[in-house]
């Protein structure tokens, strides 16, 4: 007879497994290691139904509580991580902290995710109540790298949709967030006139052009509210000896002021020297939505506190439901050290992030 019910190891267990897999994005072998960890542990629940995909190689899994592809609740969970040296995929126990890439962002909260998912189908399968909401976690390998061949694909491509989504990627210590910054990225080819470099006079220097540009489009871009900006790359000069004729820049600006941003970009630049090669739109979160009233009310039972609203300057994957009209909560627990050395998570942060989630569910019809 089947085993209806996987064992479910411990949380500190079940991430100190998942921390040790080299899941950095562009090692999708590893990547589909850390997918199957996740799979294994749900895959014998009762009347559950596993989808696995592929975009470009890489590698997604959807699993689903019902035979659907709109669940009530779509839980959204990146298992792929960036780059690190060795000894930051030996994951340490100091205490109440899990340490190792990946600990807060985001292995932690999907190992969480999967404990709440499999609680949630267990309970229901000794239920006589069967009205509970059906619940999917989308389990993806690509975030750390923009999400296209993840849940863009996913949404857009295959067609999955939701009720709502639970996204536990982001907001420090269970914040909610209420807005998801947008990302404008602009590539400027500024022109100019090479010349010997002991005669400046004779060329235009394509740097200084173009620093004159950009420190006018400073002072106009800080004017504009919810926006920051920064120039994240550069690259002019052929020789020592050569006043360029060429500066090649990029700049990352993130806001929730696009339009603003856009209208910005088309005065300062010259609409044949620059290309809009990122356009993602912001994210507002309707606080009044019911899904995300009872997340709220739930974790505030919980955690025995008001849970405190912030905004998210970064980027989640909730930026591709957000055209479907999806309500997106957008949380996290206690952790630090994203992208460092030294990546760590609080364990009772990540028992408290299941318990929410698992109570969440259970109010669902």
């Amino acid at each position: 007879m089947k085993n209806l019910m996987s064992p479910l190891p411990s949380l500190d267990r079940l991430l100190c497994e998942l921390i040790a897999v080299r899941s950095v994005t562009t090692d999708r072998e590893a990547c589909g290691i850390a997918l199957s960890i996740c799979r294994n542990y749900l895959k014998d629940l009762p009347g559950v139904v596993i989808h696995e995909h592929e975009k470009e190689g890489q590698p997604s899994l959807v699993i689903l509580s019902k035979k659907t592809m709109k669940p009530d609740v779509m839980i959204v969970c990146h298992v792929d991580v960036v780059p690190a040296p060795s000894a930051s995929f030996a994951p340490e126990v100091k205490g109440h902290r899990i340490v190792g890439r990946g600990a807060v962002d985001m292995k932690g909260p999907t190992c969480a995710m999967i404990r709440a998912f499999h609680r949630h189908v267990t309970a229901l399968s000794g239920a006589r109540d069967s009205s509970h909401g059906s619940v999917g976690l989308m389990l993806t390998t690509d975030e750390e790298v923009g999400g296209h061949r993840g849940v863009d694909y996913l949404m857009n491509e295959k067609g999955y949709r939701a009720h709502c989504a639970l996204v536990p990627d982001a907001g420090y210590d269970f914040e909610l967030i209420t807005l998801q910054y947008g990302i404008i990225r602009i590539r400027i080819r500024r022109k100019g006139k090479a010349a010997h470099s002991s005669r400046p006079e004779e060329g235009v220097n394509a740097i200084d052009s173009f620093n004159a540009t950009y420190a006018e489009f400073k002072k106009q871009i800080a004017m504009i509210p919810e926006t920051v900006s920064s120039l994240v790359k550069i690259n002019a000069g052929i020789a020592l000896n050569v006043v360029p004729d060429l500066c090649d820049a990029t700049i990352d600006v993130r806001t929730a002021r696009t339009a603003d941003v856009l209208t910005l970009i088309k005065k300062t630049f010259h609409p044949k020297e620059y290309e809009v090669i990122t356009h993602e739109p912001a994210l507002r979160i309707d606080q009044k939505n019911p899904f995300i009233r009872k997340f709220k009310s739930v974790a505030e039972q919980v955690l025995k506190r008001p849970v405190l609203l912030q905004e998210l300057r970064g980027a989640t994957d909730a930026r591709y439901l957000s055209p479907f009209k999806v309500p997106v909560i957008i949380t996290g627990p206690m952790g630090g050290g994203h992208h460092e050395d030294g990546e760590w998570v609080d364990l009772e942060s990540l028992k408290k992030l299941e318990e929410i989630t698992v109570r969440f569910l259970a109010e669902i019809r």
